[in-house]
């Protein structure tokens, strides 16, 4: 199984979904009226070509959480411990939350990708990996079966084969299915059960798994369970596809060493029982009779539960039906010391108490964008709440209750807090509550960006080329209509401002879709409040759809894309460019914020944060 990253893409559009379908906030009072000072049509006086350096990768160190953006297997163990593997690209590193409350901690690291981690003690734990030198998309797949007798920081390597699951009842007993491959070139692979008594490292087959499959490779994913040591179920699924997968569910009643059909969900007339809709992530049982089936792009939030040892299914609603983030169940168990656990595809995982009664244990929040004022790092997270996060990792965040519907920017000052929604400027002192600016003719706000509560610059619908600018907290504005479309502003003085804007060309000839029209992007610079314009062109941006810009001063400034981080320490004349980790989109246009002359914080949408102290060359997980 694996879990679904939370792309840096899917934050963007999710926040512009906000911002088009707020409709403005509801409030006891009008707001106050402000006037609106036209600026003419603003020039651009001197283009200008930065040099650009290509710099190393961007370096991570992952410290001790583990990054919700990148695949990795999970154990959700019956003594209510979580760990959970992640990898890089070369080496997993595991975690465990010893319980549902508690932090995550690091344990050891292993070379290649862990399949599956499976705990059957606190102290004896396993580890199914794919050989770094086998081709995942392989029919059959080189594995090596790694152990632990320390809780998981060392490991070990058992045995090497074709193993694709596994389950210990001890340290010494154990069952697998593993991939079969035939001799002759008529007959396809076939998957067998195989078992072991030496702590898995001799195996002996003891069944072959005879079920068809649409493309030749018997079993695509697997999970066993089981609530006795005698019996035990395993659920296999073919290749999925649009939606649906062939799945079939065996029981055994002689500690898995023989199995039989229970159910099935095919594309033919042979479905009994087993919902053929979604993809098949792991089968939990607490009795012979009672089952969980939980499954990927099923319903939101639910698992399908079986009252009659896996004949019949109907869907059981756990968590709420969230869309962003979504709460889409990846691993569920329903008895462990602490009542149910469940972890969605996001890596969110979820507690019930006695009452049944859902909560979100991890993580507190999700940081959809950032910002830093007055030695203060704040942010927005993706339900519209104000955060305030202290860069020391051993304090708590705060949430402030933003009153407007859909905010799209938050920003906390030592004088008090700014709050950008639909077409609405919130202003609020620290004694003070909060207060509702209109902004005119403003349609909904897509960009923004504030020096001070009352000093700020945004963008709105209602004219994409203009740029709204006002400094005595609302009672004025001045509407600057620039010779491009801005979508990131960056805000260093009253007059001081780096945006990112693209220029539209001409209609294109194109034989599959007419009236096509390509958009170059540039940097552009003002110290005059938008009056004229320095302009920054670069092969490395000009068609990338680049995604913000935040300075630190006048000349430390950084400047990222979906895939490169560029850094400049002379006011935009030169560039570092560092490629970014592929699972590592700063999407946002407040994704990025500088904190020091050489540090900052980036999100992706997800946590942990990371702090860069040395300009962008490496990061470092906040905990």
């Amino acid at each position: 199984m694996k879990l679904f990253r939370l792309s840096g893409t899917s934050v963007l559009i999710a926040l512009l979904t906000m911002v088009l379908a707020s409709c403005g906030s509801s409030k006891s009072v009008s707001p106050p009226k402000s006037s609106l000072t036209e600026v003419p049509l603003s020039k651009v006086l001197r283009s200008y070509t930065p040099k650009i350096n290509v710099g190393s990768p961007v370096n991570v160190n992952w410290g001790n959480t583990p990054n919700l953006n990148l695949s990795g297997a999970v154990d959700i163990t019956k003594f209510g411990s979580i760990y959970r593997a992640e990898f890089n690209g070369s080496t997993s590193q595991i975690f465990v939350r010893p319980t549902p409350k508690s932090n995550f901690a690091a344990l050891g690291t292993i070379d290649g990708e862990i399949l599956q981690l499976q705990f059957p003690s606190q102290k004896y734990g396993f580890a199914l990996v794919r050989n770094p030198s086998s081709n995942p998309s392989g029919i059959a797949t080189l594995t090596t079966l790694y152990s632990s007798s320390d809780g998981g920081k060392k490991w070990a390597m058992v045995s090497t084969g074709l193993l694709t699951q596994i389950h210990f009842f001890s340290p010494q007993d154990g069952v697998g299915v593993t991939s079969v491959t035939n001799s002759t070139a008529d007959q396809p692979p076939s998957d067998a059960i195989e078992t072991t008594t030496d702590e898995g490292k001799n195996w002996r087959m003891t069944q072959i798994l005879a079920i068809a499959s649409s493309n030749g490779a018997l079993i695509n994913s697997s999970s066993f369970s089981f609530p006795s040591q005698e019996v035990g179920f395993l659920a296999i699924a073919s290749q999925p596809g649009a939606g649906s997968q062939a799945k079939t569910l065996l029981t055994t009643h002689n500690g898995g060493t023989t199995w039989k059909v229970v159910s099935t969900a095919g594309f033919s007339n042979t479905t009994s029982g087993l919902p053929i809709t979604g993809y098949l992530e792991e089968v939990t049982f607490t009795s012979p009779t009672n089952g969980y089936l939980v499954v990927a792009r099923g319903p939101r939030g639910a698992v399908y539960s079986s009252t009659d040892g896996g004949i019949s299914w109907s869907t059981d609603q756990i968590l709420p039906a969230s869309p962003s983030p979504s709460t889409s169940i990846a691993y569920y168990r329903h008895t462990t010391p602490y009542g149910p656990l469940a972890i969605t595809n996001f890596g969110a995982v979820w507690s019930s108490n006695s009452a049944n009664t859902w909560k979100q244990v991890f993580p507190s929040y999700w940081p959809s964008q950032l910002s830093f004022a007055d030695q203060i790092l704040s942010g927005l997270t993706l339900d519209g709440w104000g955060v305030v996060i202290p860069l020391d990792s051993s304090k708590a965040v705060s949430f402030t209750s933003i009153p407007a519907s859909n905010p799209i920017y938050f920003k906390d000052f030592s004088s008090g807090e700014v709050a950008i929604s639909g077409g609405n400027y919130w202003l609020k002192t620290r004694s003070g509550p909060w207060k509702d600016i209109l902004i005119p003719n403003a349609g909904q706000v897509l960009f923004s960006d504030f020096l001070s509560p009352n000093n700020g610059i945004l963008v709105t619908t209602a004219k994409r080329d203009k740029i709204v600018a006002t400094s005595d907290g609302g009672s004025t504005w001045r509407g600057v209509q620039a010779p491009f479309m801005p979508i990131s502003l960056d805000m260093l003085s009253t007059n001081n401002w780096w945006v990112i804007g693209g220029v539209q060309g001409p209609l294109l000839n194109n034989p599959y879709k007419k009236n096509v029209r390509v958009t170059t992007y540039s940097l552009y610079h003002t110290t005059d409040g938008g009056k004229t314009w320095k302009r920054f062109t670069s092969s490395y941006w000009s068609n990338l759809g680049p995604y913000g810009i935040k300075f630190q001063s006048a000349s430390i400034g950084y400047f990222w894309t979906s895939q490169q981080l560029l850094v400049t320490l002379d006011g935009g004349k030169s560039f570092k460019a560092r490629p970014l980790p592929s699972w590592l989109q700063i999407s946002s246009d407040h994704g990025l914020v500088p904190t020091g002359s050489s540090s900052a914080v980036v999100t992706d949408g997800s946590l942990p944060l990371f702090r860069t102290n040395d300009n962008g060359a490496s990061f470092s997980a906040i905990s």
